[in-house]
């Protein structure tokens, strides 16, 4: 599965690969001969081939179309891919490099994560099974980490494999909102 990575400044060919190398998924243990795989589609424009595959090599500066973009308008693009698409892409988060990332050498990783609470506001933990549907409000928990270019595997594995498990290590910020229908 491809990741997005969503460019809200422009990328020079150097940031890119610095960013690919440092996150690269290495090779399996018993395979060390095969290259680093680095699965990350930079997102400079809302009208990009998104199924056009990962980037590794940038042939020169990638202007975005983004720049400057709000937390809404990232999100309202997001919201925008059609469902096809995430076949091939993360659906339960994606990335920003933005104006700090390269000298920070930090990206930010946005997960969405459903979460459902009672009449009272109470977190359900372990969700809603067996509870009568008037009783509940699914919410969207859009989480907002900084993570080291070094981390940045490791982390997203994690938010892959067991979501919810990760440290508030790099936790930056948590907005919810009611589900849609």
């Amino acid at each position: 599965m491809n990741v997005l990575v969503i460019a809200t400044c422009d990328v020079k060919p150097e940031e890119w690969e610095d960013f690919t190398k440092a996150a690269a998924i290495p090779p399996p243990f018993n395979q060390p001969e095969k290259p680093p795989l680095a699965p990350y589609v930079l997102v400079h424009c809302r009208d990009q081939d998104l199924q056009a595959g990962p980037m590794t090599k940038l042939s020169s500066t990638c202007e975005t179309k983004f720049p400057n973009a709000t937390w809404a308008d990232i999100r309202d693009f997001m919201r925008s891919i059609p469902n096809s698409h995430f076949k091939t892409l993360h659906s339960q988060f994606f990335m920003i490099f933005d104006d700090k990332s390269a000298t920070e050498r930090k990206i930010t990783i946005i997960s969405q994560m459903p979460e459902w609470v009672d009449k009272e506001g109470n977190e359900i933990e372990g969700g809603p099974a067996g509870m009568d549907p008037a009783e509940i409000t699914k919410l969207i928990a859009w989480r907002r980490f900084r993570v080291p270019f070094d981390k940045t595997w490791d982390f997203w594995s994690l938010l892959d494999a067991k979501p919810g498990d990760e440290s508030d290590e790099y936790l930056e910020g948590v907005e919810k909102e009611t589900a849609s229908a």
